[in-house]
C-alpha cells in the first residue's frame, strides 16, 4: 500500500543508520568517514549517506508519487523538558549519545531543508517527536498516513487510516502494523488511553519509567486495558473488579501515586494545531547549497545525489542565446 503522508521518527531512523555505519566499518576493519565542520566538531558522513539509502527505500516501498515526507525531531539538545519536571528520573538511565551523533544529525537537518520540495521537518522546543504525532495525524486526518519508527509509543496512533512501519533487523524488511495486526500481537486494539494504561502498569525500561504493579499477569493486564479508559477509572471501580485478587487490589492502592505519575509521563503532551503549524518547516530543492554541503562531507554529488550533478551539467551545457546584447555607447 502507498501513502500520501509519511512521518519519520528522525532520531530513531538516524540512530539505525549511524550505528549501522559504525558496525559495518568495524566489520570491514575500515576507518569511519569523519569530517569536521567549521567549528571543529566531528561529523560521521557515512551515517548520513546510509540514512538517505534507507530513506529512498522507504519512499520506493510506501510513498505515493505526489506524497510528502515529514521528519519529526526530538528537541535533543534540551536538558529540561516537561516530563523531567514531573519526574527527574525520566530517561535518567540513558547514557547521552556522543557529540558526533548530534552534530551529524544537525548537519543532516541542513541537508533535508534543501533536499526536496516535498520534504518537511517538524521540531518544537522542549518536546519529543512522540508528542507531535497526535496533532500531526489530526492535521492530515483525511490522508492515508504511515509512521516509520521502532518506538512503541508511536503505535498508539494506529487507526483505520494510520499505519506504523517497524523495521525488522532479522528479516531486513518492514512490518506494517494496522489495528488487527497490533491486536494479534499485543491482545488489544491500540488507542492512546489503552496504551497509557498498559505502559503505566508495565512501566517502560527504555524511558526509565518503573513498573507500576509488579507480578500482574498479562491476561489480567489486557483485561484492565480493554475495560477501563484511564488509571483513575480503575481506582474508582477497584472494589468491583472480581478478577483482581485482594493482594493486587492492595498493590494498586499502595502504588497509586506511582501509577498516576506513570500515566502522566506516557501520555501525549498537548500540542495545538497552531503550535504544530509554527513548528513545520518546508524544504526547497537547492542544488547549490546541497553541492556545498556534500563537499563539506567530502562526498561527490554524482555518487550521493545525481540530481545535483545533473543540474550543474545541464546548466554548463545550456546553449547560449542567439540574441546578443548590443553595447550602447555612453554619451
Amino acid at each position: 500500500m502507498k501513502y500520501n503522508k509519511i512521518a519519520i521518527d528522525i532520531s530513531n531512523f538516524f540512530h539505525r543508520a549511524y550505528f549501522t555505519d559504525q558496525a559495518l566499518a568495524e566489520l570491514k576493519k575500515e576507518d569511519l568517514d569523519v569530517v569536521k565542520d567549521l567549528e571543529g566538531f566531528e561529523i560521521i558522513s557515512g551515517g548520513i549517506v546510509l540514512f538517505f539509502k534507507m530513506l529512498q527505500r522507504v519512499e520506493r516501498e510506501f510513498l505515493n508519487p505526489d506524497g510528502e515526507v515529514y521528519f519529526l525531531f526530538d528537541n535533543c539538545h534540551s536538558v529540561i523538558n516537561k516530563r523531567k519536571e514531573i519526574d527527574p528520573e525520566y530517561k535518567a538511565n540513558r547514557e547521552p549519545r556522543e557529540d558526533t551523533f548530534y552534530k551529524s544529525l544537525d548537519f543532516l537537518n541542513l541537508i533535508l531543508m534543501n533536499y526536496k520540495n516535498s520534504y518537511f521537518t517538524i521540531k518544537k522546543q522542549g518536546l519529543e517527536a512522540d508528542d507531535l504525532v497526535e496533532s500531526f495525524i489530526k492535521k492530515f486526518e483525511d490522508d492515508d498516513i504511515l509512521l516509520v519508527t521502532n518506538d512503541f509509543d508511536w503505535f498508539r496512533a494506529i487507526t483505520s487510516k494510520v499505519r506504523v512501519a517497524k523495521y525488522d533487523s532479522f528479516k531486513k524488511s518492514y512490518d506494517v502494523y494496522g489495528p488487527e495486526k497490533f491486536k494479534e500481537k499485543f491482545g488489544f486494539y491500540p488507542t492512546n488511553t489503552k496504551m497509557c494504561i498498559y505502559k503505566s502498569i508495565r512501566g517502560d525500561k527504555g524511558d526509565n519509567i518503573p513498573i507500576g504493579i509488579k507480578g500482574l499477569r498479562t491476561k489480567v493486564l489486557i483485561k484492565l486495558v480493554e475495560e477501563y479508559d484511564s488509571i483513575k477509572s480503575i481506582y474508582t471501580d477497584i472494589e468491583n473488579i472480581d478478577y483482581l485478587s485482594a493482594t493486587f487490589k492492595q498493590k494498586f492502592i499502595e502504588n497509586r501515586a506511582r501509577l498516576l505519575m506513570n500515566y502522566t509521563l506516557v501520555d501525549y503532551l498537548q500540542v495545538t494545531q497552531e503550535e504544530l503549524n509554527d513548528s513545520i518547516f518546508s524544504s526547497k530543492f537547492n542544488p547549490k547549497t546541497l553541492l556545498n554541503l556534500y563537499k563539506s562531507l567530502n562526498l561527490e554529488a554524482i555518487n550521493i545525489d545525481p540530481r545535483v550533478y545533473q543540474y550543474f551539467i545541464k546548466k554548463e551545457n545550456k546553449p547560449k542565446s542567439f540574441f546578443k546584447a548590443k553595447k550602447i555607447p555612453r554619451i
